[in-house]
């Protein structure tokens, strides 16, 4: 199963870097708002605070602080395939 980013739909920023993350995944990550019937889903599954920023990355949902790191782990070729992309490489 892909990687699924939630964000907040309602929140400029969150759109803003949440396709960014999404782009620099090669659409590897999948975005889904905090209100969709499928994150409220996950997040009752696991036990999380529905609307939290949330990774479900390898069958774990990973929220707040941590979301960062495990994105950029999630993405294809990791850590230097992302920067490579950042710097236009």
């Amino acid at each position: 199963m892909r990687p699924m980013l939630l964000y907040r739909a309602t929140c400029a920023k969150c759109r803003t870097l949440s396709a960014l993350v999404a782009a620099l995944s090669a659409g590897w990550i999948r975005r889904v708002a905090v209100d969709a019937p499928e994150a409220l889903e996950l997040y009752a599954r696991y036990g999380a605070a529905p609307g939290t920023l949330a990774l479900l990355y390898r069958g774990a949902l990973y929220t707040r602080w941590t979301v960062p790191a495990f994105a950029l782990m999630a993405m294809p070729g990791g850590v230097l395939r992302a920067a490579r992309r950042l710097r236009g490489g």
